[in-house]
């Protein structure tokens, strides 16, 4: 049976119409030789989003939806395709429309909803890595800083890094650093670990107590 070729002009405002029929902002879309390409924001997603293609192998004929996210990665599982469905590009906007609705829309509104969670629990922590590492360099970050998570420091003869894992826990590399304040830093950390060792001492007496 033989596929029917629309003009990817005609597909092109078909396109158009289902995505403004259902509420997505789009992109204008590419109509360049045989195919056409849509990019579509869902609602008020930030971290994911709609493509319509249409003219693409192995779906000529056909306009494919697919769902992509900032989060991909952590969505999908490996190997695993992307969310799509595909239906001939010779029915109506509305029959389109329908099919969206009954097809995809449920499912990638749940992707939508994972990639936000990420994309929250991301942004949160780029807040706190520039927040503490800009107190202790008493400056704002560079970009290249804040992706790296890396703070280099030239302190006279004394250079090194910090590096950031969270707000309670960094890494330090310095070079070049006196013996005395070398042993002021070992006295501080082990303030730390005297301190824990006291707790614990105590908690165990404390339990020994309660059982007798």
């Amino acid at each position: 049976m033989t596929t029917e070729v629309l003009p990817v002009k005609d597909v092109a405002e078909k396109m158009k119409a289902v995505c403004k029929s259902l509420g997505w902002k789009f992109e204008n879309p590419s109509d360049e030789f045989n195919h056409v390409y849509l990019k579509a924001k869902v609602d008020e997603c930030q971290a994911a989003y709609a493509s319509l293609s249409y003219g693409r192998y192995p779906y000529e004929g056909r306009i494919t939806i697919t769902a992509y996210s900032n989060h991909d990665s952590a969505i999908y599982r490996y190997g695993e395709e992307h969310l799509n469905i595909s239906v001939s590009a010779t029915r109506s906007a509305e029959q389109i429309i329908k099919e969206i609705q009954r097809r995809f829309l449920p499912t990638f509104l749940e992707i939508a909803h994972k990639a936000e969670e990420i994309q929250k629990r991301e942004d949160e922590y780029s807040r706190q890595l520039e927040a503490c590492m800009g107190r202790l360099k008493g400056e704002e970050l560079k970009e290249s800083e804040k992706h790296s998570g890396k703070v280099h420091f030239n302190l006279d003869d004394i250079w090194g890094e910090v590096q950031y894992s969270s707000d309670d826990q960094l890494s330090i590399d310095f070079h070049n650093v006196s013996a005395e304040k070398v042993g002021r830093i070992l006295a501080i950390l082990r303030e730390n670990t005297v301190s824990s060792k006291r707790e614990s001492l105590v908690s165990d007496s404390e339990r020994g107590n309660n059982h007798e």
